[in-house]
């Protein structure tokens, strides 16, 4: 009875040793595996009609901050910051103008995460499983934040852009409007100057802008930021440094 006794203490013994181990090994010794994604800031859940950012949160994320585990190794760390202004937009029936709030943004994360799993299984971040559209919390030093996983990937992800010219007409006869745009005006999402404006032109009945962009090409569709896509005949509404473009027509893209 004794020695039954003593058997099961001892192997209680070598399975507490045996997982101390195994966590030991892992903690110091495993190889981390570490994955990118793309993350669009919000309250996780994209299929929600949620809050957008406001400027203070766009501020308070930058390029190179990081989420440290308690031994101090990097669990996740920013490799891009972009963001775009959100046009909450309210035609007026009298004029057929719109009502223009750019107080709020969309912000878009470029990430590597620290995960355990693998491709074919699929990943894991803090206990949670991850894959694109899944939420995602983010607890940096500097702010705390939720999203929508919008793209993974086992590799660094290449941003990769096309210029385009694109001609954008807006009937106007007010000329200080006119006046007010200047070209040079440009927009930098904060990685690349996305917008800018090369020359005008005022009939006195039409403003025509004509302005470089920088695109994704996804298939045949160029898409601004991360979600606009851009074709002929399309109301876009913009900014630049220090103006607002609103209800212009896309009317050529070379």
């Amino acid at each position: 009875m004794k020695f039954k006794y003593l058997y099961f203490i001892l192997l209680f013994a070598l399975l507490i040793g045996f997982v101390f181990f195994v966590s030991f090994y892992r903690l110091f010794f495993s190889k981390s595996t570490y994955i990118y994604a793309k993350v669009k800031v919000g309250q996780g859940l994209w299929w929600a009609s949620t809050a957008k950012s406001p400027l203070w949160l766009v501020n308070s994320i930058k390029k190179g901050d990081v989420i440290k585990n308690f031994n101090g190794e990097t669990e996740v760390e920013v490799l891009s910051v972009r963001h775009f202004p959100y046009f909450l937009t309210q035609n007026l029936a009298q004029n057929n103008v719109s009502f223009i709030n750019i107080n709020q943004y969309d912000i878009f994360l470029n990430l590597k995460i620290k995960v355990s799993g693998n491709k074919i299984n699929g990943y894991s971040f803090q206990r949670s499983t991850i894959g694109v559209g899944a939420p995602i919390d983010l607890d940096f030093p500097s702010a705390q934040i939720s999203g929508a996983i919008t793209e993974l990937s086992d590799k660094p992800i290449v941003e990769n852009f096309v210029e385009k010219t694109i001609f954008l007409t807006k009937k106007s006869t007010d000329s200080n409007e006119f006046y007010s745009i200047k070209i040079g005006q440009s927009y930098f999402d904060g990685e690349n100057e996305v917008i800018k404006i090369i020359d005008k032109s005022f009939d006195g009945s039409n403003i025509t802008i004509k302005a470089l962009f920088k695109l994704k090409k996804e298939s045949d569709q160029l898409v601004f930021g991360e979600e606009e896509i851009l074709a002929i005949n399309k109301i876009f509404n913009f900014i630049t440094s220090n103006s607002i473009f609103y209800n212009f027509i896309i009317d050529k893209i070379e």
